[in-house]
C-alpha cells in the first residue's frame, strides 16, 4: 500500500553528511520542503553532538535517486534551527532537483499506518570517504501515541507523534508519511524500553509533526 508513496517521497529525500577539520563526522536524512530547502534534525548539523555553539564545517547532501549515479554530493548551508524541537533547515543554492514533499497538518489517530524512508545503519565515515554509498530503506508501522511535553527553558508545549517504527542511527531527520504520500512529520529521536542491544529491548520513535516544520515558514 506504500509502494507508490515511497517512490514519490524518495524524489525529495536526501542523505546528509557533515564533517569538520577536527575529524568529526555526522550523518542523517533530510527531505525537501520547498525548492532548494531541506528539513533535517539539528543534531546532525552540530560539530559535536549536544554542543549547539558551532556547525560542521562542511555539510553535503545527495538525493536518493542520484545515489550511485556518479554524481557529486551537493553543498548545503544551515539556514535556521529550532533547537527545542531539534529541527534544522538547510539550503542548496543551485539544487539539481526541486521536488518537495506535501505535508498533512492533521493530527494522526492512534493506529494509523505510516511509512518512513531513511538511511538506518549508515556509516557517515564510509560515505564521506567514498567507500560505500548509503542504502535507503523503507520501514513501516503504526502511530502508537500522540503526546506533548513542556520545553524546560521556554515552557513551550512541544507536540510529538510516537510510532512503533524502529528507527536507528542514520534515520534521524527522515520523513514519515502516509499511504497517500503526505508527510506527517520528521524523525527526531528513539525511546528505548530495556537495555540497548538486549534481546527484549524495543525501540519506539518520536516524530515532530508537520505543523512544527511548517511554522518555520519555508513552504
Amino acid at each position: 500500500m506504500f509502494s507508490s508513496a515511497y517512490t514519490n517521497i524518495c524524489e525529495a529525500t536526501y542523505v546528509v553528511i557533515g564533517s569538520s577539520k577536527g575529524g568529526t563526522v555526522s550523518g542523517g536524512t533530510a527531505f525537501m520542503i520547498a525548492p532548494g530547502v531541506l528539513a533535517t534534525v539539528a543534531h546532525v548539523l552540530y560539530r559535536n553532538r549536544g554542543d549547539m555553539s558551532s556547525f560542521q564545517d562542511s555539510i553535503r547532501v545527495m538525493r536518493v535517486p542520484d545515489i550511485g549515479r556518479q554524481k557529486q554530493m551537493e553543498v548545503a548551508t544551515v539556514v535556521t534551527i529550532d533547537a527545542e524541537y531539534d529541527i534544522g533547515v538547510l539550503r542548496i543554492e543551485t539544487p539539481r532537483a526541486t521536488n518537495a514533499v506535501t505535508f498533512t497538518n492533521t493530527l494522526l489517530l492512534v493506529g494509523t499506518a505510516v511509512g518512513a524512508v531513511g538511511f538506518p545503519l549508515m556509516s557517515p565515515e564510509a560515505v564521506r570517504t567514498g567507500l560505500v554509498w548509503p542504502l535507503p530503506r523503507f520501514q513501516g508501522g503504526h502511530v502508537s501515541a500522540n503526546y506533548s511535553k513542556k520545553a524546560p527553558e521556554s515552557g513551550r508545549q512541544l507536540i510529538y507523534h510516537e510510532t512503533d517504527v524502529p528507527m536507528y542511527t542514520g534515520s534521524s531527520g527522515c520523513p514519515g508519511f502516509l499511504a497517500t504520500g503526505e508527510v506527517f512529520g520528521l524523525h527526531v529521536a528513539e525511546l528505548h524500553e530495556g537495555d540497548r542491544g538486549s534481546p527484549g529491548q524495543r525501540a519506539f520513535s518520536m516524530w515532530v509533526p508537520a505543523s512544527a516544520i511548517m511554522s518555520l515558514g519555508f513552504q
